[in-house]
């Protein structure tokens, strides 16, 4: 379920809980009553945001916000999913259009808001991401591949494989108990698995061998898959000095996916840089040709001397 009943002083711990969400159910558990929740409702304390669900004004609005109210309405029957569910997992590059939702109720959308119906979701295809129901990164792709643009489903493919959120087992398997024939967009995320497959193993080796250059240049580690938050989306760098505001990029499958990757990635690096942030780029040539320079190059933005000798 969501959320518990509240009692007593437990409503306002619970707006915390839910985003400054809280159901009129919950509200009424507590120690509200219908006269002092419309009361509320009049002087602006609280707003209705969607059936049965109010916002309390002191919370700013969000999008994530905006998810949770609709899956308060049916607690533990809806799940963001689709496009929507790919942005909770930071998997697009734009927040979504149009809201999309899994449920096993019996909820009608509206204006930018589409329920997807279905008997039952399994709970390996259940996830919650900043506190709100969401599907599971493999039932997100397969539901992408279905509602979404080619280009967002290569999008979210390569960054869900790249942070190892998943793999490409994981997202077959899922694919063939929920079953390829007949499924809108099965043939399409078939495909998309299988150049993945191909490359998966290149860049794997790539980030292992670069590791140990650093290891070999006495360069302290980076954090793999570093989190930075920018605006409403988060960005995951490959590896990251956080201390140091400095990101590398090693340059393997994932650089190469046509012009809407390519666009995609210099909108990154931009916002990344006007938040402060130095990117150093590595390819695969300079990772086999020129270590040395490669590694003087990141030791010098870290602060420390040349290494001439590797």
């Amino acid at each position: 379920m969501v959320a518990q009943q509240p009692s007593g002083h437990d409503v306002r711990a619970l707006l915390s809980s839910q985003l400054g969400l809280i159901t009129r159910a919950q509200a009424l558990a507590g120690d509200e009553t219908p006269a002092s929740i419309k009361a509320k409702l009049n002087r602006g304390e609280w707003v209705a945001v969607a059936y049965g669900v109010y916002r309390a004004t002191l919370f700013p609005a969000s999008l994530e916000q905006r998810l949770l109210a609709q899956c308060l309405r049916s607690p533990g029957r809806v799940w963001a999913s689709h496009g929507a569910a790919a942005w909770l997992h930071g998997l697009a590059i734009s927040p979504p259009k149009v809201l999309s939702f899994t449920t096993t109720g019996q909820l009608k959308g509206g204006p930018h808001l589409i329920f997807h119906r279905t008997s039952r979701v399994a709970a390996c295809d259940e996830a919650k991401v900043k506190g709100v129901p969401v599907t599971a990164i493999e039932r997100t792709l397969i539901d992408l591949a279905a509602e979404g643009s080619a280009a967002d489903l290569e999008f979210a493919l390569d960054e869900a494989l790249v942070t190892r959120r998943t793999s490409l087992k994981k997202i077959e398997w899922r694919l063939d108990r929920i079953g390829r024939q007949g499924r809108s967009g099965a043939a399409a995320l078939g495909r998309c698995l299988e150049t993945r497959r191909r490359l998966g193993e290149v860049d794997s080796h790539l980030e292992k061998r670069f590791l140990n250059l650093l290891r070999a240049a006495a360069v302290p580690l980076p954090e793999l898959q570093y989190e930075i938050r920018l605006g409403e989306r988060t960005i995951r760098a490959d590896f990251a000095y956080p201390e140091h505001r400095l990101i590398i990029e090693v340059m393997g499958y994932r650089w190469h996916g046509g012009r809407d990757r390519w666009e995609r990635d210099l909108l990154r690096s931009s916002e990344l840089g006007a938040a402060g942030w130095r990117i150093i780029y590595v390819t695969k040539g300079q990772i086999i040709n020129a270590r040395r320079q490669t590694m003087n190059r990141i030791r010098e933005a870290l602060g420390y001397g040349p290494l001439f000798v590797l």
